[in-house]
């Protein structure tokens, strides 16, 4: 009798988890679609459909060489970019080592990142929380820093590309 009460249970867990695994595919394929768009929209000829990717109370954090925190809505943000590919229209961006977290509805990217501008090229991290709403994948949340050679030493410059330009 036990037995059988073990098994039913292992059924019902097995059907659950193809049933979860079947509803995540899906979004998570949307989510990797918004992290591509966030590399190649990021460009001086499609900034404005790069914007639509984020959601309208957007928050980008980072901190500041003088130890403080800036946090800056998405028309600073977008302001800041805008102003980036006057002065240097061939500014980009590259992905790697991205992992994708997902869960109800949410999903959190954490990568490393290459940003070139003025061609300097310059190392950090980048985390992006996504929320699935009424219009879709909406990046609501952004947190970067770049890297100091003297904090991250040799790992600063691991390279296992996963989302090129």
């Amino acid at each position: 009798m036990a037995a059988l009460m073990l098994i039913r249970i292992a059924v019902v867990l097995i059907l659950c988890g193809n049933v979860f695994a079947q509803s995540v595919e899906p979004e998570r394929a949307e989510v990797d679609k918004v992290v591509r768009n966030y590399v190649d929209l990021y460009t001086a000829k499609t900034l404005d459909q790069w914007k639509a990717l984020f959601h309208s109370d957007l928050r980008v954090s980072h901190p500041s060489e003088d130890g403080t925190i800036r946090v800056r809505n998405l028309e600073q943000f977008f302001t800041s970019q805008k102003q980036g590919f006057t002065e240097d229209p061939k500014m980009h961006e590259v992905l790697e080592n991205v992992e994708v977290f997902m869960a109800r509805r949410m999903a959190r990217v954490n990568a490393g990142y290459v940003f070139t501008s003025e061609g300097k090229s310059s190392r950090g991290k980048l985390g992006l929380h996504l929320i699935r709403g009424a219009q879709g994948w909406k990046i609501v949340g952004i947190v970067f820093s770049y890297d100091d050679e003297a904090d991250c030493g040799a790992s600063c410059n691991k390279k296992n590309p996963e989302i090129k330009k």
